[in-house]
């Protein structure tokens, strides 16, 4: 778990900001662009609700449009406003190797400079119809289209992930029943998996995760 006294080292990364201050200085300013940041959310939060939720908002006073390919149906649309849903392209996927098709399709897209893909939930069956080519080709996407590429799951899962948290953030269960999400100041995260650039070394970085 990452010290709490410490201050992780900036990553050099002209990235999205995320609305969350703990996630912003862990990724170095926000979500990279043209990279995969997967986030784990091992057990029901609200953290990854939360982030979708204030990516759209993001989206709708920045950047103008989001994407979020939902393949379990794990988004709540009645917690965003109207005015921020405007600035959305949702769609559902009921089996894995559609959501990977629309994620190529939309990563080619010069539309959303950031998109999502929310595997939370889902079967370890379903899991394993996203082969590593799959993964692979859609990071190369990514890169070529310089759209920062957001990826939750339940478990660890993507191999060429740039960056990989866990939410750590435990939350009462009076906010886990309600429709309201986590407010983004009280995530806390793990490191899984963080690249390391040529400005930082191997040693500072192991001092920041304590």
């Amino acid at each position: 778990m990452q010290n709490e006294h410490a201050t992780p080292p900036a990553l050099g990364n002209c990235g999205i900001p995320t609305g969350c201050q703990a996630l912003d200085e862990l990724l170095g300013g926000g979500y990279p662009k043209g990279k995969i940041t997967e986030i784990v959310e091992s057990v029901p939060s609200r953290g990854a609700q939360s982030l979708i939720h204030q990516a759209l908002e993001n989206a709708r006073q920045d950047l103008g449009y989001l994407a979020l390919v939902d393949a379990y149906h794990q988004f709540d649309p009645e917690s965003s406003s109207p005015q921020a849903l405007k600035s959305l392209l949702w769609i559902r996927c009921p089996r894995p190797e559609d959501a990977s098709k629309a994620c190529d399709i939309l990563l080619r897209d010069d539309h959303f400079p950031l998109m999502i893909l929310d595997l939370r939930n889902s079967g370890i069956h379903q899991l394993h119809r996203f082969t590593p080519q799959s993964w692979y080709r859609l990071q190369r996407v990514s890169e070529q289209s310089q759209t920062a590429f957001l990826i939750f799951t339940s478990q660890s899962l993507v191999p060429c992930a740039y960056h990989r948290f866990q939410c750590s953030t435990t939350l009462p269960i009076s906010m886990l029943d309600s429709t309201n999400t986590a407010p983004p100041q009280i995530l806390e995260f793990d490191i899984l998996k963080r690249r390391v650039t040529n400005e930082v070394s191997a040693t500072e970085l192991r001092t920041a995760q304590g």
